[in-house]
């Protein structure tokens, strides 16, 4: 019961420091505004391999790894999605990247690992400060699980093929082979390629 869908693509310790900084861009009017970036987290989080990135990134795994990459990346495209980790260099997320504290905060760390909380604050240019806390992540529910796969079938298989492989995985416990669902994956198109997690 312990186990969550993860909303955001990325690090399990990314998480709520990435869903804080997505109200965060919710009051930004550009990144450009910003002067600085602090991000409150665990101890274990902030300690963990990876976690504490500052970059260079040379594959979408680091990125994911680091927590100040996917705040900045969300802060930047103001969404969590896969797209967050799909250009290592964009200059607006390296940027913010450069600009942000990552520290451990000892209410988050004392409340470990029974909830997993974070806190990012921005310092405008103008002075404004931006600051948004989340106790503990929040797990993706059922609806946003489908959306993301909709969404991510579609792109690769087309509408039409994605809504058939969610009505194979839908009814599956009636599937007589189990292998229809694998050959609903299958890519016709040689042109289609998929790119690499890393």
């Amino acid at each position: 019961m312990a186990v969550y869908n993860k909303p955001v693509p990325a690090c399990n310790f990314a998480q709520t420091a990435a869903q804080a900084a997505l109200r965060v861009s919710h009051e930004l009017v550009g990144t450009e505004e910003i002067d600085r970036v602090i991000i409150h987290a665990p101890d274990a989080a902030v300690r963990y391999p990876g976690c504490d990135s500052m970059g260079p990134y040379r594959n979408a795994l680091q990125a994911k790894m680091s927590i100040p990459f996917s705040v900045a990346a969300t802060l930047t495209r103001g969404e969590i999605e896969e797209e967050n980790y799909s250009e290592l260099d964009d200059a607006d997320i390296i940027r913010l990247v450069a600009v942000t504290d990552l520290r451990a905060d000892p209410g988050f760390t004392a409340a470990f690992p029974g909830k997993q909380g974070a806190e990012v604050t921005v310092h405008l240019r103008s002075g404004r400060t931006i600051r948004h806390a989340l106790p503990d992540v929040i797990a993706a529910t059922p609806s946003d699980i489908r959306a993301r796969f909709r969404a991510a079938a579609t792109r690769v298989l087309g509408e039409d093929r994605a809504q058939r492989l969610e009505q194979l995985i839908d009814g599956c416990e009636q599937l007589g082979n189990a292998g229809d669902i694998a050959a609903q994956c299958r890519l016709d198109a040689p042109e289609r390629v998929l790119r690499s997690a890393s």
